[in-house]
């Protein structure tokens, strides 16, 4: 498997990095440190990375229509 091209998926999907941030829960200077080749995604960052490649609308449509968890204390 070779290395995802965030700036090209991000590209792809027609969002700004701030867009894509906030669309797949990732700090903006994440996705900045990975588009300037500071870093790159690992582990499930890096599986996010290949299925928002690969079957954008379902990645974005699942997160969309997730509830976030509240944990309470």
């Amino acid at each position: 498997m070779s290395e995802p091209d965030v700036r090209e998926i991000r590209r792809n999907i027609k969002l700004s990095q701030t867009e894509f941030a906030l669309a797949f829960g990732l700090e903006l200077t994440t996705v900045r440190a990975w588009e300037q080749g500071l870093r790159r995604p690992n582990g499930p960052a890096r599986m996010l990375m290949i299925l928002i490649d690969r079957i954008p609308d379902v990645v974005m449509a699942a997160l969309r229509d997730s509830k976030p968890v509240v944990q309470k204390m």
